[in-house]
């Protein structure tokens, strides 16, 4: 998923985007957050991995969020994982709801490598090889397409995250929960 120079296989939705020439994507947080959608749709099985680094860090509450089986006619029917920066913590939630889930990872760095695992309604959530979360998603939204997204939540306007080596594996086999 090495992003086009315009990002045309993304829908900027909020905040500022760009591919930079190493080949991240850089997202600049507007005082509406920020998210980016990618255009195609997955199926209800699949591994999203990748990597987030902060940068420029302007504000107490940089996070980096991940979006999974987003559906634009939809308000809030995905589910979305966020790391917060200083907190050092990860919150599983239905969109960017305060219905939510919220775990301490102590292995949260400047530079990390995620890996969002999901089979129906099972989401893991590993980061930096660490399995750190578990969330049954039943109870937000029903087992359908959707799309992945890149974003951020309640950050100070200006706050920069970038995202590289993002990829997308549907899964055959179901993994153990």
């Amino acid at each position: 998923m090495s992003p086009r120079k315009n990002l045309s296989e993304w829908q900027k939705v909020s905040g500022e985007w760009k591919a930079t020439p190493d080949g991240a994507i850089e997202g600049k947080s507007s005082k509406e957050g920020m998210m980016l959608l990618y255009k195609d749709r997955y199926d209800d099985k699949l591994e999203f991995s990748g990597e987030f680094e902060f940068t420029a860090d302007k504000g107490a509450d940089s996070n980096a969020g991940l979006i999974i089986r987003y559906r634009p006619s939809e308000d809030k029917d995905y589910s979305t994982v966020v790391f917060f920066k200083n907190k050092k913590t990860l919150s599983i939630q239905q969109g960017f709801s305060e219905k939510k889930t919220e775990i301490s990872v102590s292995n949260l760095k400047e530079h990390n490598r995620f890996l969002l695992r999901m089979w129906k309604n099972n989401l893991q959530v590993y980061l930096n090889g660490t399995l750190v979360g578990k969330a049954s998603t039943s109870t937000l939204y029903p087992v359908m397409k959707g799309t992945i997204g890149l974003g951020g939540v309640g950050q100070t306007p200006g706050s920069v995250v970038r995202f590289r080596h993002l990829r997308v594996r549907l899964l055959t086999k179901k993994f153990v929960v």
